[in-house]
């Protein structure tokens, strides 16, 4: 989305795979463990092992010696990155249980993705990796493993994020009527002193007199990343408490009204929620303007699950259209023959010109990926089971179209954040975890 992403144009190498090795810890269940290997920690039906603590540690470490961050304590960095691969471990168990796979071809695509993003083949990419010292079976497991947790976030939390033209409306009025002109970024940094939810007063007055101290500390001149490091509770501790850059709408909620207002550097006083206290400051700020909506015309053949037509014969369905594509029918045939999108099935599938945040996120995120022409694996949506087809791509000019596009995605990126945020807290709220370390 050429409107909505202005940050950089591509991806750097080491920076990707940074990323992916950095979102996803290997699992291991009671019967795989067939090594000696301490167990660190039980979480529900598995467990992890030092081995795999060791070695995200290490992942960590060498991030923080080729930049400019204060590494933490020892301890500390080792807490953090155990709860780190705890939450991942119990989101892997989640998507086990409800069956959820990625299949071969989602990986190639987006590994070919990857690669576009470094003006590089997928050849080129892969020897590329083998000059990292990475191995390229390794690199598409890390892929895999993060496309899982996206496919179970965006199955878990996407469903409770809904956009209202009401949304958009109080948004485009907030600035002013033009996104276009008003399009600023924030880079904030973020420090969270938890308190449970039935904290005594003597917690709650303890941690606010804390945030007090550790505001005034910053205030005088303080770093700012080693006091995230030593004492936030945030994920974002190991990163010295920076949200990267956003747009308002991209920040949570408690955040909006506070952030416009500050000037670069300056530290309000603490905020107080039913996570507990929060330090911000704003470290930066910059504005950035949109030049074009870029828009996808794209067809589809979706097979709904419900009560009576499970999950699986509609996955059986579907793979068996694909497999009639592959033999030489004709899209649009298929579609009006089975589509249970009736709208759509009588043009052939076609949904028209989209735009981004219009469709559900599985849905557009496969989309996004695919090249013009292409027709995808099998994608579940809460919908059911779809076959998408690119037809082709544009980047639209409609100023209206670009308002209301720009305000939607950052309202949803917004509310699927801070959603996908309480969804994880609960997640590991209500589980069953025995440190043994």
């Amino acid at each position: 989305m050429n409107h909505l992403n202005t940050t950089s144009r591509l991806l750097k190498f080491h920076l990707v795979i940074a990323c992916c090795l950095l979102i996803s810890g290997m699992i291991a269940t009671k019967g795989q463990a067939t090594q000696i290997d301490q167990i660190v920690a039980v979480v529900e039906d598995g467990i992890i092992l030092k081995s795999e603590l060791d070695k995200k540690m290490e992942i960590i470490k060498r991030k923080y010696q080729s930049s400019s961050k204060a590494m933490p304590p020892a301890s500390l960095l080792k807490k953090q990155v155990l709860e780190r691969l705890i939450v991942e471990n119990l989101q892997r168990q989640l998507a086990e249980r409800n069956g959820l796979v990625i299949s071969e071809q989602m990986i190639e695509q987006s590994i070919a993705h990857i690669a576009n993003q470094n003006a590089m083949t997928v050849l080129e990419f892969r020897q590329e990796l083998a000059n990292q010292g990475m191995d390229f079976k390794q690199f598409q497991d890390e892929i895999r493993n993060q496309l899982l947790l996206d496919h179970l976030r965006n199955r878990e939390v996407a469903r409770r994020v809904k956009v209202t033209d009401q949304d958009i409306e109080n948004y485009l009025k907030m600035h002013g009527g033009s996104v276009l002109t008003r399009n600023h970024r924030y880079r904030v940094g973020h420090i969270l002193l938890p308190l449970s939810e039935n904290a005594p007063a003597s917690d709650v007055q303890a941690t606010q007199k804390k945030a007090q101290r550790l505001t005034e500390q910053l205030r005088n001149g303080a770093d700012f990343k080693s006091i995230a490091t030593l004492n936030s509770k945030a994920a974002t501790a190991a990163h010295g408490g920076d949200l990267g850059w956003r747009s308002i709408n991209q920040l949570p909620s408690m955040f909006k009204q506070i952030i416009p207002k500050l000037s670069k550097g300056e530290v309000p006083d603490p905020i107080f929620n039913s996570s507990g206290y929060h330090i911000i400051k704003l470290l930066d700020q910059k504005g950035e303007s949109i030049e074009g909506l870029k828009q996808t015309h794209v067809r589809h053949i979706l097979i709904k699950t419900n009560q009576v037509f499970g999950d699986k014969p509609a996955r059986k369905k579907i793979i068996a259209l694909i497999n009639e594509l592959e033999n030489g029918a004709e899209f649009a045939v298929l579609a009006k023959a089975h589509s249970d999108d009736k709208g759509s099935a009588l043009r052939g599938g076609d949904l028209g010109w989209v735009s981004p945040g219009t469709l559900v996120p599985e849905f557009e995120r496969t989309m996004d990926h695919l090249e013009i022409s292409d027709t995808s694996a099998p994608v579940k949506t809460k919908y059911g089971w779809h076959i998408i087809q690119v037809l082709d791509r544009r980047e639209s000019h409609d100023t209206v179209a670009i308002e209301k596009a720009a305000a939607r995605a950052e309202i949803s990126q917004g509310k699927m954040e801070e959603e996908t945020r309480l969804w994880l807290q609960q997640l590991r709220d209500e589980a069953y975890v025995e440190l043994r370390i």
